[in-house]
């Protein structure tokens, strides 16, 4: 019988190790003797975390000010985590006669807004693990804007909700030493933002993929 290479990738080497009971690690030779006829075993989001997948959810708040309020989320640069952002939800309070254009930013920084919010545990949507999210959050009048890469929508003065994200290919990549930011580009005006994310460790060959 050919001899395969072993999975050498932590993350893929765990979930079928939990997935499947093993004692010991889970070399491919093993598993190809046992399970090799290919069946589609149903995979959904309550799995992620054998993959080392952790999922969270904020949302998080600024009463208008003078200057332009925004929320902020940034994912320290040695924090060693892969961050996908998979629902951006913007909340308009409909105050004020006019409609409002709000800006949803990126750019690597490593500042925060004036007003930190604290992330702990409770922001897990998997409470059996109870990890710790690595990002910082925080919001401001008068942030200043991350503007190497933004998208624009203009909301009527009536408000309403605006999802940035609808569907897996619009899901949005933080990397450690970024940020992401909505700030409402008219002034005096409340900024309500729901984040829902994931985020993993990076594996060692995925820090340099040029």
């Amino acid at each position: 019988m050919a001899i395969f290479n072993e999975i050498l990738s932590g993350r893929y080497n765990r979930a079928l190790q939990k997935k499947f009971a093993i004692k010991g690690s889970a070399p491919v030779r093993q598993l190809g003797g046992e399970i090799l006829p290919v069946h589609a075993f149903y995979n959904g989001v309550e799995e992620r975390a054998l993959e080392e997948w952790y999922r969270y959810g904020l949302n998080v708040g600024q009463v208008a000010g003078v200057g332009q309020a925004a929320a902020r989320i940034r994912n320290p640069g040695n924090s060693n985590r892969l961050v996908v952002f998979e629902k951006i939800q913007l909340t308009d309070n409909g105050t004020g006669a006019v409609a409002k254009l709000w800006s949803l930013e990126t750019q690597t920084t490593s500042a925060d807004n004036a007003g930190p919010i604290s992330i702990g545990p409770n922001v897990a949507w998997d409470k059996r693990l109870n990890n710790s999210s690595a990002l910082i959050a925080s919001v401001s009048n008068g942030a200043i804007a991350l503007s190497l890469s933004r998208a624009l929508v203009a909301m009527p003065a009536a408000g309403g909700n605006f999802d940035f994200i609808h569907e897996e290919q619009q899901e949005i990549i933080l990397s450690p030493g970024e940020a992401i930011q909505v700030r409402a580009i008219v002034n005096a005006t409340d900024v309500n933002v729901a984040y829902w994310w994931r985020e993993r460790k990076f594996e060692p060959e995925e820090l340099n993929i040029g």
